[in-house]
């Protein structure tokens, strides 16, 4: 199909809240510093009482007054830290963009918001409802003086009576666990990602979608480039993107370390080459049509073309080594753009820490703009903030539209300032540097991935207002059109009540009964969690419900 180039799509506000930039400004000091201190060199991060780091690595000093969004107490206990953070990243990027002192027209304005493994109350609550079996086992273990599990003796005389102290230690155990653990009737739905942007939407009283998504460390490309598709569509007139990355706890640094992903030092381009330093971060950028932007808009920079792609190799997750992969997304990307390779003179590198992963991605970059007339400057916002997560491809993206407001090319961390492989069409720049401007609009790219094969790349182009004719409007470009196509559901799969397959599944429906009963003991332990008698934060009212089994095979 023979289409028109996509509308451009304008990022009118943004917000930058990191442990080393709290706002755009400071945000920017920090991009074109030369004297950086990185993540291997600088002194060990201090804790709070729940063991969480304490600045300069955290968010934890950020005060968010949520009475001031109109939030009642109950439900601001139950909120999580990062919802709070999220929300207070909005104000600031709807404050950049001026809404604050202007009504917001809240009809057709979304909100998307990407968040990985940042929600605390639901390891919080996850405690709490353990916590009834640990008290549980230790009742049990007092009652017949050996442990349930493994049969060992718990004291030199087998036959004494341990039920007191064992109720005392249960006791002691869920009383010490209260205070920590807090909680409220609307944790269950305070917990959910999806509360997020609903909770966005109804403090600054948006009317469009709200959406939550995840995809690992790709999470916010593919947040963004979910908005870009809902502008170029027409499905939204304004689109909120936020997201977010903070320690909660111990747990995704843990699973992250032990699949051999983490290091002390995570340079892109220098150091071990053995793995990212995982960091924190919570930003938003707000985006509009290109065509839809007013005078009193300010345009930070313009988003010409987006793809997404997935290496999809069999094995453990890791990032694509791919350089062809790589190489085929970009040209999409550009393709969608409309603008040659050539044109652009900032590269904005995913650079996951790994050799090969690093090499496959300079790999497929070189290809793509060697033989250029000017070296395109290479850089990677890792070497600021270390790897924000779920935050980290808008990171990227904010760093480069604020190189393109600025006309300046930010430097980047490099041992003593090497260059890169001569013909590979990219240069080091050791400090920041006016960034000269040409017949063309200044223009950058951004690369993206994500350990679960997910590959990206956005093309970003400099803001040059558009001339207003006398008397006139501005000159509007051309938007693109799509009549509305039926989409055909060619096949489905399910695995519902007991049934698999399509064939059992529609029986079920057909049948005109319910498949609820009692949930087996594996699911709900009756003794532990059932009270018919009241609902708690720790105990169900019901035993009843409709499991379905894992398969056993996919």
């Amino acid at each position: 199909m023979d289409l028109p180039p996509s509308e451009p799509v304008a990022i009118v506000g943004i917000s930058a809240l990191y442990p080393r930039a709290r706002g755009v400004e400071a945000f920017w000091d920090l991009v074109t510093t030369t004297r950086l201190r990185c993540a291997c060199t600088d002194p060990p991060a201090g804790q709070d009482s729940a063991g969480r780091p304490t600045p300069p690595h955290g968010l934890l000093d950020i005060e968010v007054d949520v009475a001031a969004f109109k939030i009642p107490p109950a439900q601001s206990a139950s909120m999580t830290r990062m919802q709070k953070l999220m929300l207070e990243a909005s104000r600031q990027a709807l404050s950049d963009a001026g809404l604050t002192d202007r009504p917001i027209r809240g009809d057709r304005f979304d909100v998307i918001v990407g968040v990985c493994a940042g929600l605390d109350r639901q390891y919080l609550n996850a405690l709490r409802i353990e916590a009834q079996r640990l008290a549980h086992d230790l009742r049990s273990a007092g009652q017949d003086g050996s442990d349930p599990d493994v049969g060992w003796e718990l004291g030199p005389d087998p036959g004494s009576d341990l039920g007191p102290a064992a109720e005392a230690a249960a006791s002691e155990l869920l009383e010490l666990l209260g205070p920590r653990l807090a909680g409220s009737p609307h944790d269950r739905v305070g917990e959910m990602a999806s509360t997020i942007p609903a909770r966005i939407a109804s403090v600054f009283k948006l009317r469009g979608r709200t959406v939550a998504l995840e995809a690992a460390d790709g999470t916010s490309l593919v947040a963004l480039a979910h908005a870009v598709g809902a502008l170029r569509r027409g499905d939204s007139d304004t689109v909120l993107v936020v997201a977010g990355q903070q320690r909660e706890s111990g747990l995704l640094a843990g699973a992250l370390d032990a699949k051999g992903l983490t290091s002390a030092c995570g340079h892109p381009f220098a150091g071990p080459g053995e793995g990212f330093t995982l960091a924190e971060g919570v930003s938003a950028v707000l985006l509009k049509r290109l065509s839809d932007v007013a005078e009193e808009d300010r345009v930070h920079a313009v988003i010409r073309g987006c793809a997404l792609g997935q290496d999809p190799r069999p094995g453990t997750f890791r990032y694509s080594v791919s350089a062809e992969h790589r190489r085929e997304v970009a040209e999409l990307a550009y393709r969608d753009a409309d603008v040659p390779t050539d044109s652009i003179g900032l590269v904005e590198c995913f650079g996951s820490g790994f050799r090969s992963e690093t090499q496959a991605e300079l790999t497929a970059l070189s290809g793509l703009y060697t033989g250029s007339p000017t070296e395109a400057v290479l850089g990677s916002i890792r070497d600021r903030l270390g790897h924000t997560f779920a935050n980290a491809g808008l990171a990227s993206v904010i760093k480069v539209a604020l190189a393109l407001s600025h006309g300046t090319l930010p430097p980047v961390w490099s041992p003593a300032g090497a260059p890169p492989p001569p013909g590979s069409g990219f240069r080091f720049l050791a400090s920041a540097q006016r960034w000269e401007q040409s017949a063309s609009p200044r223009r950058a790219a951004v690369s993206g991935a994500s350990l679960t094969g997910m590959l990206a790349h956005f093309v970003l182009e400099e803001h040059q207002a558009v001339p207003v004719p006398p008397g006139g409007r501005p000159v509007r470009r051309p938007v693109r059109v799509r009549e509305g196509e039926p989409v055909a559901v060619i096949s489905w799969g399910a695995h519902f009540a007991g049934a698999t397959g399509p064939a059992a599944v529609w029986d079920v429906f057909r049948s005109g009964r319910d498949r609820i009963g009692p949930l087996p003991t594996r699911i709900l332990d009756r003794e532990i969690y059932f009270d018919p008698s009241a609902l708690s934060l720790t105990h169900t009212y019901t035993d009843q419900g409709s499991p379905a089994p894992v398969p056993a095979a996919p």
